[in-house]
C-alpha cells in the first residue's frame, strides 16, 4: 500500500497509518510533483481518494486518464462527474464502505482500464471545449 500526497486531515481524515508504523505501507506525506504523481498512479492497481469533503477531484480524473480504477466517496459532484465503472463510489459514513470499494476496484481493474481511457478521451480538454462552444452557440444563436 502506498499513501501519497500532502497530509490534510480536514480533507482526508486521519491517515490509516503513520510513517514507519506498518512495514507493508509506504507513506509519502508531501506535495508531489506532477511527474511523481503520474509515476505513483501508473504503478497502482487502483487509486483511492478517501476525501472527507470535496466538490470535485482532478486527482480522480488524472487516475482515469491513466487507465486506473478510482475509489471515491459519494460526496460533492463526484457521483455525477465520474463514470461508474471505472469509478467506484462508497458511502463515507459506512464503516466498511471504503474497504469494500477498494476490493471492488481491484477486482475490476482489468475491465476498468479501457473504460477509464475511453471516458478520459471523451472528456479531453479539446472535447470539453468543443462541447462548451456548441452549448454557447445553441444559447446565443
Amino acid at each position: 500500500l502506498v499513501i501519497a500526497g500532502e497530509n490534510r486531515p480536514h480533507m482526508y481524515g486521519d491517515p490509516p497509518v503513520e510513517p514507519g508504523e506498518d512495514p507493508g505501507t509506504l507513506c509519502i506525506f508531501e506535495r508531489l510533483s506532477i511527474e511523481r504523481v503520474e509515476a505513483v498512479v501508473r504503478a497502482a492497481d487502483a487509486v483511492g481518494l478517501p476525501y472527507v469533503t470535496i466538490l470535485n477531484s482532478g486527482a480522480a480524473i488524472l487516475a482515469l486518464t491513466l487507465g486506473r480504477p478510482v475509489v471515491v466517496p459519494a460526496v460533492g459532484c463526484l457521483p455525477w462527474t465520474l463514470p461508474q465503472p471505472p469509478a467506484v463510489l462508497y458511502d463515507p459514513n459506512e464503516g466498511l464502505g471504503l474497504e469494500e470499494a477498494i476490493v471492488q476496484a481491484l477486482d475490476s481493474k482489468d475491465s476498468a482500464e479501457p473504460l477509464a481511457r475511453t471516458w478520459a478521451m471523451q472528456h479531453s480538454p479539446e472535447a470539453m471545449a468543443a462541447e462548451f462552444v456548441d452549448a454557447l452557440t445553441q444559447v446565443f444563436d
